[in-house]
């Protein structure tokens, strides 16, 4: 009897749990360690951009209205921290909601109401491929309310107008354009001698520059039309928040080449792009 006494108690001796792989050997260990230093070089490897995301929204909340809301269109400015840069300037929709793509990096945001109400300064830290979500409240008004809000945007409004009058686009002849960058045409009109042209674009990390071109020609057609050619130079800039504005420029040109009549003018960035309007004499 002690044959089987023995073969069992051999059989209870050598038998043990085994595994793919123990938990408790270094070079285990270090397989996994390595394997998950991969996948975290993958991850970081995924990020082609120094690009991050930014969104948000203005509430409004002044201590003397009945109750917080969301404040319509207000403007908000993300001013890099480490760099002397010109703040980008984001606008808000009809909710109150911002989004914009911005450089990694520090920034400061501030959010300005058209009524001139406006938040407290706020740091961020935009990260390559990362998101900061991060709300504004309006809880001041710099100048006292609407009334003096208004007078004050009057006043930025002669200024702008000043500073339009001396940058004024030059309408160029005998010239050849590259391609525009991206650019949409919204509106065209005649203020005397000077041609406004409404545009926006996705951009304002850089100021942006552009060229008018002319043939010389009024065309063929039953009534005398100028058509011109819009260059537009982003200078690369990759920021994304959208951008309106009035390009103002020198129509004095057209309107002496068309001897005083009326006359068509038409701005396009491609054959099936452009706005057009009509310039009509004064009466003498």
């Amino acid at each position: 009897m002690r044959a089987p006494l023995c073969l069992m108690f051999m059989l209870a001796c050598s038998s043990k749990p085994s595994s793919d792989t123990d938990s408790n050997d270094p070079e285990s260990a270090d397989i996994h360690g390595d394997a998950d230093g991969d996948a975290d070089a993958d991850g970081a490897a995924d990020c082609e951009t120094v690009m991050g995301t930014l969104t948000g929204q203005v509430i409004r909340a002044l201590d003397w209205e009945a109750a917080d809301r969301p404040e319509p269109n207000a403007h908000v400015f993300a001013t890099p921290s480490d760099t002397p840069e010109d703040p980008i300037s984001i606008l808000a929709n009809a909710t109150g909601e911002f989004s914009a793509s911005l450089p990694e990096g520090g920034y400061s945001l501030e959010a300005v109401s058209i009524d001139n109400c406006i938040s407290m300064p706020t740091s961020i830290d935009v990260a390559a491929c990362g998101t900061v979500n991060q709300n504004l409240w309006l809880t001041d008004c710099a100048l006292g309310g609407a009334d003096d809000a208004d007078a004050d945007a009057d006043a930025d409004a002669d200024a702008d107008a000043d500073a339009d009058a001396d940058a004024l686009v030059t309408i160029m002849t005998d010239c050849t354009l590259p391609a525009p960058d991206p650019i949409e045409l919204n509106a065209l009109r005649f203020e005397g001698s000077t041609l406004q042209l409404d545009v926006s674009y996705s951009g304002g990390c850089t100021d942006h520059e552009y060229q008018l071109c002319w043939n010389g020609s009024f065309g063929d057609g039953f009534a005398p039309e100028a058509t011109m050619k819009l260059g537009h130079d982003a200078f690369d800039d990759m920021c994304e928040a959208v951008i309106s504005e009035t390009v103002h420029i020198d129509a004095s040109t057209l309107i002496d080449a068309a001897g005083g009549v009326a006359f068509n003018a038409r701005v396009m960035v491609s054959s099936d792009v452009y706005v057009a309007t009509t310039y009509t004499p004064e009466a003498p």
